[in-house]
């Protein structure tokens, strides 16, 4: 499969370079990954008739309703890190809830039950949004760098 007909490696573009080393980058800050927690939500009418609940695989639009519905609560972006498989590392733009007490938490619903090493966005709004268009990038971080031994 080429990347042209739907690959997630990173391409030859400059947008396709930028991209790559934001997943890099998180790969290798990926022990400064946050620690959070699986929170069920659902928001139900005062006769316990659901009015909403968080679908899976779409962190950014159940972070945002749930914002709006919860003020003291706050959007945190991020990458979720998998790997690494043969060297290579799967990196997915990721949004949880950061709450009152500044603890974070994962509304979306998961398959399985592991949660993902969680790496904040160090960067622009605008950085994220582009990576976030992308969903994932499956990278090979430089030689010389050593997984955490398992």
């Amino acid at each position: 499969m080429t990347f042209e007909e739907g690959s997630d490696f990173p391409g030859s573009s400059d947008q396709d370079r930028r991209l790559e080393k934001l997943a890099i980058d998180a790969v290798l800050r990926r022990a400064t990954a946050e620690a959070y927690q699986f929170l069920p939500v659902r928001l139900q009418d005062q006769n316990g008739r659901l009015l909403w609940a968080p679908a899976a695989h779409a962190c950014h639009s159940n972070v945002e309703r749930w914002i709006k519905i919860s003020p003291g609560h706050k959007r945190v972006r991020g990458f979720l890190l998998q790997g690494p498989l043969f060297s290579f590392w799967r990196v997915l733009a990721h949004s949880l809830v950061q709450v009152e007490d500044g603890s974070l938490v994962e509304i979306t619903p998961q398959e399985g039950n592991q949660l993902q090493p969680f790496v904040k966005h160090a960067g622009t709004d605008d950085e994220f949004e582009e990576f976030a268009d992308r969903v994932k990038l499956i990278v090979r971080p430089p030689k010389g760098f050593e997984p955490d031994p398992e």
